[in-house]
């Protein structure tokens, strides 16, 4: 391109200032030089050119920086306004009366907000597309197919929602699908897609339902993230609001793996610790939950090795199922 940048710029006019170019050794004089050769060329001409380069940028690259602006942008002014609010009401209360511990909690759970925008944009490098999540999840729906209610009836909860993946899938199936996450980007995000999703604590929430009120709960990639008493806080109130008969499902990366185990489960730095499935299925017991059953989740394009000295070894530890899911009932 540079080459027939060159070409197109009047050489009549250049020829004489190329050669007082050459000439100069020092850079300080050859600015305004070259400042004025850049003006002789034909703009006109030039055009072409400035579009035949932005074109070779980086699509995908383009397109990564857009959603972050995007991203940024969202929290930004979701962040104002939180902030708004909490001055608004200083302001009204403050110097005559303090804040109470319930209005000072609020005013620190601000804090808790800031890395928002960061793990939405974590969730789009690291985790999937939304096209191949859904496809992913898709291995749940015969689950929920094979509950003893009627269609109309089934109440499905997904927790720590994220992006919206597996209720927008439930939504298309005819299932009335809610989500809940902390995560204000990505609520607000969902919303904009106008799935059921808002912003909540997942044990305040659960509290605030009545007992046998859903059908399906379900968790994908959030038990993982939780403190052990938080963990089996979620399943005991989980198995208070469901019917009999209902399901719970919690997706999480499998440590059988031995790659996830002692790698590819540190690349999110908020997960606390890997669950191995004999252990996250001991707990849903000891919770109440029956019939509890694992569901390995399929990578692509996986290969298993048939060496003889070593297959034994790469298909049960190297080459496992990257992800599994622990399934229970309420009886």
């Amino acid at each position: 391109l540079h080459t027939e940048l060159e070409s197109k710029a009047d050489k009549t006019e250049l020829e004489p200032l190329h050669t007082e170019l050459e000439s100069k050794a020092d850079k300080t004089e050859l600015e305004p030089l070259h400042t004025e050769l850049e003006s002789k060329a034909d703009k006109t001409e030039l055009e072409p050119l400035h579009t035949e380069l932005e074109s070779k940028a980086d699509k995908t690259e383009l397109e990564l920086y857009l959603q972050t602006v995007s991203y940024a942008k969202e929290y930004m002014k979701l962040s104002s306004q939180n902030m708004q609010t909490l001055i608004d009401e200083a302001k009204k209360r403050l110097p005559d009366e303090v804040f109470n511990q319930q209005e000072l909690l609020s005013i620190s759970d601000e804090e808790k907000h800031q890395f928002d925008t960061f793990y939405v944009e974590f969730e789009d490098r690291f985790r999937g597309s939304r096209v191949d999540i859904k496809q992913r999840v898709e291995v749940y729906l015969p689950y929920v197919e094979k509950l003893p209610f009627e269609k109309k009836d089934i109440k499905a909860l997904d927790v720590g929602c994220g992006r919206g993946e597996w209720i927008e899938l439930l939504g298309e199936k005819g299932y009335k699908a809610k989500g809940i996450d902390l995560n204000r980007v990505m609520v607000a995000k969902s919303q904009a897609l106008d799935l059921d999703v808002q912003e909540y604590d997942v044990l305040e929430y659960l509290k605030s339902l009545e007992a046998e009120s859903l059908s399906v709960i379900t968790g994908f990639h959030i038990i993982e993230h939780l403190p052990f008493e938080i963990l089996i806080k979620m399943y005991e109130e989980s198995y208070r609001v469901l019917k009999k008969g209902g399901i719970v499902i919690f997706e999480t990366p499998n440590p059988e793996n031995l790659i996830v185990g002692a790698c590819n489960f540190y690349t999110d730095p908020t997960h606390l610790n890997p669950i191995p499935p004999h252990t996250a299925e001991f707990i849903l017991e000891e919770c109440g939950f029956v019939n509890v059953t694992r569901e390995y989740i399929e990578k692509k394009n996986r290969l298993e090795v048939v060496d003889p000295i070593i297959s034994d070894f790469y298909n049960s530890w190297v080459n496992k199922y990257p992800d599994y899911s622990v399934i229970g009932y309420k009886a």
